[in-house]
């Protein structure tokens, strides 16, 4: 029963359960007037029930898969993949913690032109003051807007320079299916004004997008 509590404690914390969501994709959830988030880690999970719309279980499951992994619930999996890779990057010990990097957030977005973004947000610190970020993926790269203000950081790490304004943010736009669907590798270069250069590469998930066949010309 602790384990239970705590991996629904887990998800509710995450914020990546969308109870409204869980409820109007599943009606015959909602017909049971019961906790969306208790049926979803009691069945919704075991029968791939997405989880917000933006999550794929499906898909996630069967990247997963082809890394050798069958997760029970892929939400729990990816929440705690994601904390592990994000603790690995803000323990590291201090003698090699000349930059910290964390990526918080990546999105997979569709322009009016049915052009593939990813918008994403996260934090950097570094010992020497930072110059530039510029996040990749595959050929696709921009430079990040850097010095954004994040409390959380500069409390958690008050002995590196603007940890107060460490937070950035990036577009990439001009990107395929073959760029965006699934487990995705962003590559974060970070120049400092000591000359030195440090990349970081971080593994994201973006639920594949469903392609829309272009509307019929109208007839005459």
């Amino acid at each position: 029963m602790s384990s239970f509590f705590e991996d629904y404690t887990t998800i509710a914390k995450s914020g990546l359960f969308d109870a409204a969501y869980y409820l109007c994709a599943n009606p015959d959830v909602a017909e049971l007037n019961y906790d969306p988030l208790l049926h979803y880690l009691e069945q919704g999970a075991r029968e791939l029930r997405n989880p917000n719309p933006d999550f794929d279980a499906q898909s996630y499951v069967s990247q997963c898969r082809v890394l050798g992994q069958n997760p029970d619930n892929p939400l729990l999996h990816y929440i705690r993949i994601s904390a592990a890779q994000q603790q690995q990057q803000a323990t590291m010990p201090d003698a090699e913690a000349d930059c910290l990097l964390s990526l918080d957030r990546a999105v997979l977005e569709r322009g009016p032109d049915g052009a593939r973004s990813v918008t994403g947000e996260g934090w950097v610190v570094a010992r020497a003051r930072i110059t530039e970020i510029a996040a990749v993926i595959g050929q696709t790269g921009a430079v990040a807007r850097y010095g954004i203000s994040r409390a959380d950081v500069a409390e958690a790490f008050p002995g590196y320079p603007r940890s107060a304004q460490s937070g950035f943010a990036f577009t990439l736009t001009g990107l395929g299916p073959e760029e965006t669907d699934g487990s995705v590798d962003i590559v974060f270069t970070v120049r400092t004004a000591d000359g030195m250069t440090h990349r970081h590469a971080v593994q994201t998930y973006l639920p594949p997008m469903e392609e829309t066949e272009p509307a019929p010309a109208p007839s005459k």
